[in-house]
């Protein structure tokens, strides 16, 4: 039960800090913060409470499963925050005679 809540943590400190460096709100360094804070709690528990054998195990488990699914779920997030920016863009790219990579 302690492995699942480990998992579960890594899940949600992760997103929570991916959503905070992608977001364009007001508390998006609150969210990386606390993200990063949970994160770290969470390395501490694992290896405290559960033991240093499943708490690197749920390390492995954060590297191999829980930071792809997120990364996925993050890049589809910020293609729709990014949606609105997208003709801003491509408007001062054509002012400045640039591509809109370089602005």
């Amino acid at each position: 039960m302690r492995f699942a809540i480990v998992c579960i943590a890594w899940f949600l400190g992760y997103f929570t800090l991916r959503f905070g460096m992608v977001s364009r709100g007001s508390l998006r360094q609150v969210m990386q913060f606390l993200g990063g804070a949970l994160c770290t709690a969470t390395l501490i528990f694992s290896f405290v409470v559960i033991g240093w054998v499943k708490g690197l195990l749920g390390l492995l488990v954060f590297w191999l499963m829980v930071t792809p699914i997120i990364e996925t779920i993050i890049r589809r997030i910020e293609q729709v925050i990014n949606r609105p920016y997208e003709e801003i863009h491509r408007h001062l790219a054509e002012k400045h005679q640039t591509t809109p990579k370089e602005i």
